[in-house]
């Protein structure tokens, strides 16, 4: 396979796991280029990321200002060139031997944009073409309503020592997020807030993001659904932090 994927990492304070998950993308033999935005961080990550920047396929920006994810990506998505594009975390989560089966679709040109689903059957049978229903407002409203509750939960589970990990909590609130954006926009998504998007990379410059912190996924997701396009999914290797 020739060397056409362009894989955005944004990085913030992700000194322990940073090194591994750049040698995993960077043993990947078709990832043309690995563009990592560093978000300000304030450990060793842009000692590490610095490092890197010997090797030709690997490009570092660094913002002077903590901006958030969606900003730290927007900027990776100035700077691709390959034809196919992947969002990437640092943080070890999600595993890089599972681009070949994100990107095929792609490039054998029957899909434009594929999700790495956390929780899709491998049964999963394909999934069949359904309205696009045009509710940008209400979508970002009733977003709003649930990040706010979700976050609520959240902080006063961690105040009161009753949760260590909140994973059902976050669980809770993608459900509920994939829920809303499968009925405003006809989709049949298991996973909208998955970290593994991947679109054909002109799709994916022409779309005007305004995102700057970890609305990203939802933005995306929603632009991508008006422009009439389907998501495909499919089943990705998971290892919660």
């Amino acid at each position: 396979m020739e060397k056409t994927l362009s894989v955005v990492m944004p990085v913030y304070n992700e000194q322990p796991t940073l090194a591994t998950i750049i040698d995993k993308v960077l043993a990947v033999p078709f990832v043309k280029e690995l563009i990592i935005v560093n978000d300000c961080s304030t450990d060793q990550s842009a000692d590490i990321l610095d490092s890197y920047r010997h090797i030709p396929s690997i490009k570092v920006i660094h913002h002077p200002h903590n901006r958030g994810k969606g900003a730290a990506i927007r900027t990776g998505i100035a700077h691709i060139t390959g034809q196919v594009t992947i969002i990437q975390d640092a943080d070890l989560e999600y595993d890089p031997q599972d681009y070949a089966k994100l990107i095929q679709p792609i490039l054998a040109g029957q899909q434009r944009v594929v999700y790495g689903s956390r929780f899709l059957s491998v049964h999963l049978n394909k999934q069949k073409n359904a309205v696009i229903v045009d509710r940008p407002n209400l979508f970002w409203a009733m977003l709003g309503i649930i990040t706010t509750i979700v976050s609520t939960i959240i902080r006063n589970k961690l105040r009161s020592n009753q949760i260590e990990q909140p994973h059902a909590v976050f669980f809770l609130g993608g459900v509920v997020v994939t829920l809303i954006t499968n009925t405003l926009y006809g989709q049949r998504l298991t996973d909208e807030p998955t970290c593994y998007k991947t679109f054909e990379s002109a799709l994916l410059k022409s779309i005007d993001l305004q995102c700057e912190r970890f609305e990203f996924c939802p933005e995306v997701t929603a632009k991508v659904a008006r422009c009439g396009i389907k998501i495909m999914e499919i089943p990705i290797r998971y290892y919660p932090r």
